[in-house]
């Protein structure tokens, strides 16, 4: 039984379950924030958990729903922000919430292979924190 309480038969799981491309497994700090909400939102300290080219999915400390979208912070040559539609959220553990999105773009930069620029920029996320100035976390 799921979280929901809806149960799925096998066949439904399994097509649930599929993915059309790899994912990289991970546990990386990000900063998301909801995208065209008020301008008092901030960006919210967060965990990667998984990455694909063309998705993430990410632990968020509040819900969001389907089809809203979220910025994320990432450094290429400087520092872009990238684009996500959320396709599902479910509660986790401890207050949280398992955010599963889909790339959109990257505003502010522009290139021929955005989602595999993505995923690389993605991959190469320190597994902690960095400390930017004393007594500051970012995420880089």
């Amino acid at each position: 039984m799921r979280k929901s309480g809806v149960h799925l038969d096998a066949e439904t799981l399994q097509q649930e379950q599929r993915r059309r491309e790899k994912r990289f497994a991970c546990i990386k700090p990000v900063y998301v924030r909801p995208f065209a909400q008020s301008v008092d939102e901030k960006f919210l300290y967060s965990r990667l958990l998984d990455c694909s080219s063309h998705g993430v999915c990410v632990l968020a400390p509040r819900p969001m729903q389907p089809r809203e979208q979220f910025l994320l912070k990432l450094r290429f040559e400087r520092l872009a922000l990238v684009l996500y539609t959320v396709r599902n959220c479910m509660e986790g553990d401890y207050a949280s919430w398992r955010i599963g999105a889909e790339f959109n773009e990257i505003i502010g930069l522009s290139q021929i292979d955005a989602g595999n620029a993505v995923l690389e920029s993605l991959l190469k996320l320190p597994d902690k924190p960095v400390l930017t100035r004393p007594g500051i976390l970012n995420a880089p």
